[in-house]
């Protein structure tokens, strides 16, 4: 069975309003129909790259991909957690954690995105939430990192309502022009002063630990 090869497969972490978990390929499936549906207001990219403005189908068919590759190409070293976020049992959208050197650095960065029907309602702050708990207890981490453009105020809230502090800005170039990208921090420290009781962590179990650069 692939949890046998891959047992994080079997980690499901659940807050009142939702459940993130990776998902099999029919839920993925589904679940790139969610950004085919609309991600964002046309002209206001929130990410580093255009992934979500090409056709249908090539968005689809990128959307697997993508996904398929973090597993593909997964190295206690450099890894990315793909977390599918489901409310009601259904797809809504996207919460990834990943790190390089792990096992030293116990810094993880992470991204994130909601379909259209599910914006607006908090659970980009929950699902950051829910994602922290896991990084903070399950994965032992001492540092929490994040970036949003500058006037993304959706992603600046969901970041400082967790407790993320400005940490300087970068100029970047997005399709030939220069843009401002704000990067966030979060400290153990910071987190346990927000951290909530109400999110529930399950099968993440000691065979996990080694696959993100951990002893078991």
């Amino acid at each position: 069975m692939l949890k046998d090869i891959f047992p994080f497969l079997g980690t499901t972490i659940r807050t009142p309003r939702l459940e993130m978990r990776v998902a099999d390929d029919a839920e993925r499936a589904a679940l790139a129909d969610v950004a085919v549906g609309g991600i964002y207001p046309e002209g206001k990219n929130p990410f580093t790259t255009e992934w979500a403005e090409v056709e249908p189908e090539t968005l689809r068919r990128n959307f697997l991909q993508h996904h398929w590759a973090a597993m593909a190409t997964w190295k206690p070293e450099k890894w990315t957690l793909m977390l599918t976020v489901f409310v009601g049992g259904e797809p809504v959208g996207v919460q990834d954690v990943g790190a390089r050197d792990f096992g030293v650095t116990r810094l993880v960065n992470s991204s994130s995105w909601l379909g259209r029907d599910a914006q607006g309602k908090g659970l980009g702050t929950e699902m950051r939430a829910a994602m922290l708990e896991f990084a903070f207890t399950r994965l032992e981490a001492d540092f929490a990192a994040s970036e949003s453009f500058e006037g993304n105020l959706a992603s600046e809230t969901v970041s400082k309502k967790n407790g993320y502090e400005g940490n300087g800005v970068d100029t970047i170039t997005v399709a030939g022009e220069a843009k401002a990208l704000n990067r966030w921090l979060l400290t153990r420290e910071r987190w346990e002063r927000h951290r909530r009781d109400d999110i529930e962590i399950t099968g993440f179990t000691p065979e996990c630990r080694p696959l993100f650069g951990l002893e078991e």
